[in-house]
């Protein structure tokens, strides 16, 4: 805001300097441009500043400890964890979980016998990688990694 009120100030000085001897009968009584920017750069900042009202980042703050709140009181989060025969339940260390959750974009699940046997047994990866050469394949079988280029 402040930035924005100076470059009003500074256009306006430009605008009263360029147009004080055209327009002659407008600023007649007038104090000198310099002044006017002053007076122009707190009008400006009083008017910008009703834009974005205190109370905004007080309310984003507020929503977001809601937003963390129901998440945690959420049943649908609750899991049952048989070996220790309790209930586990979400637990948020900090507010910003759930725009953190937003820019998830993989989500990998095993079918090893992780959650049951409570073992993970690595078995193998292929990863694809689009290149400028061309497409080239990365298989790990056994955890030895193998480049193949095709």
């Amino acid at each position: 805001m402040l930035f924005m009120s100076g470059c009003l100030a500074v256009a306006n000085y430009n605008f009263s300097e360029r147009n004080r001897e055209i327009a002659w009968y407008v600023f007649e009584s007038a104090p000198e441009s310099s002044e006017i920017a002053i007076s122009v750069f707190f009008s400006f900042y009083l008017i910008l500043n009703s834009f974005i009202p205190g109370e905004l980042p007080l309310m984003l703050e507020v929503c977001k400890f809601l937003a963390t709140f129901f998440m945690q009181a959420d049943f649908t989060m609750y899991s049952i964890n048989t070996q220790f025969k309790e209930v586990d339940k979400l637990h948020c260390n900090n507010m910003n979980l759930h725009e953190e959750l937003a820019s998830i974009d993989y989500i990998f699940c095993d079918k090893t016998g992780t959650l049951t046997k409570n073992e993970l047994i690595f078995k193998e990866i292929s990863v694809f990688l689009d290149t400028l050469q061309g497409t080239k394949c990365i298989d790990a079988p056994e955890g030895k990694a193998n480049l193949m280029t095709e």
